[in-house]
């Protein structure tokens, strides 16, 4: 039998001693799409399960390590860093708690690094673009690790995602990370990360083609936005930096990034306003203006015709004693008869009528 399809499962307990010579356990489809299966190297798929066995290191050719989407607790056992050939590791959407074994963080073959989601903690090692030369997936977000990016990750040239976001990392933004030309979304969104008023690593990030979400929100940036914010390439649809202390205008420049779905700007201390420009206004924001234009045109005629319609209306029902006898004011009556003398009165009043 080549394969020995195990997911989902509800184990329980440690692993059989009998599977120690690996080769024999696994599923067949994770990995597929990178086409790197070879004879002999298995896969693990083990979701809804309870616990984490260190027998798992002793599985040598495996490939794929999903644990994710359980109720696992405790530290990540030290014998997983002897998994020489893994390559996609998910254990992400747990409770497990402790540092990552640093034997973890040394298997050269991983793309696919995930660990969201837990209660993990310490610091990310400084070389870990070095001993993952080979990563495209880095998902550390919503733990506790805390210090700085590690500076080196801008060397991860084949990084896809590197989400970081919701810890407690602290220090600057790394510079360089336009080196990432690969990055699609990256997210360091709350955090203590600072930049000392420098917003060069935001520079730097204009030359990502390939970047489409980026999220800073809830950090300490401070400074002024620098106009080539606007130079992100067309295919930036969620930009985030808010909750920070940044200050200054509102750069005019944003107004070019037309492919743009998405920007938060608030919980900061800046002032102005975002003016789309003319060619580069979006095409869904044109036709929603042509729209509400074409709506208040429409009602303004009705208006118009309602109101003629009510002002003949007033005139046919005049009575005709209105139309016929000339109307006076009180004062041009008054002004007419010399303040109603009488001798300006056709029938005066006999003597014994009182007038």
């Amino acid at each position: 039998m080549k394969w020995w399809w195990v997911e989902p499962t509800n184990l329980d307990g440690g692993f059989p001693l009998m599977f120690n010579k690996g080769n024999s356990l696994g599923c067949k489809k994770a990995i597929k799409a990178k086409e790197k299966l070879m004879e002999g190297h298995w896969c693990l798929n083990l979701h809804t399960n309870t616990m984490i066995s260190k027998l798992l290191g002793n599985i040598s050719s495996l490939l794929s390590l999903a644990l994710g989407k359980n109720h696992l607790e405790g530290n990540i056992p030290t014998e997983l860093g002897q998994l020489s050939n893994l390559q996609f590791l998910q254990l992400g959407l747990n409770n497990l708690s402790g540092t990552v074994p640093t034997q973890l963080y040394n298997i050269s073959s991983i793309y696919h690094f995930g660990l969201a989601d837990n209660q993990l903690q310490g610091q990310i090692p400084p070389y870990i673009s070095l001993s993952l030369p080979d990563v495209e997936f880095i998902f550390l977000g919503g733990n506790k690790f805390s210090g700085p990016i590690p500076i080196s990750i801008v060397n991860s040239s084949r990084l896809i995602e590197l989400d970081m976001g919701l810890n407690a990392l602290s220090g600057p933004i790394p510079k360089n990370l336009g080196s990432l030309q690969n990055i699609q979304i990256l997210s360091f969104a709350v955090n203590f990360l600072e930049n000392s008023n420098d917003f060069s690593f935001l520079i730097s990030l204009t030359n990502c083609t390939n970047l489409s979400y980026l999220q800073l929100s809830q950090n300490n940036l401070t400074g002024v936005l620098p106009d080539s914010i606007g130079n992100f390439s067309a295919n930036l649809i969620e930009l985030k930096i808010d909750t920070n202390y940044i200050s200054g205008t509102i750069p005019k420049e944003i107004g070019n990034l037309v492919g743009l779905e998405f920007l938060s700007l608030h919980k900061n201390m800046l002032t102005g306003k975002i003016v789309k420009k003319g060619r580069n206004f979006p095409r869904r924001v044109v036709i929603a203006t042509g729209i509400v234009l074409f709506v208040v045109l429409f009602l303004m005629c009705l208006c118009a015709i309602k109101q003629v319609g009510l002002s003949r209306r007033n005139e046919d029902n005049a009575s005709p004693l209105e139309n016929k006898h000339l109307k006076l004011s009180y004062a041009e009556l008054l002004h007419a008869t010399n303040d109603f003398s009488s001798a300006n009165i056709i029938a005066g009043c006999q003597s014994d009528i009182q007038c």
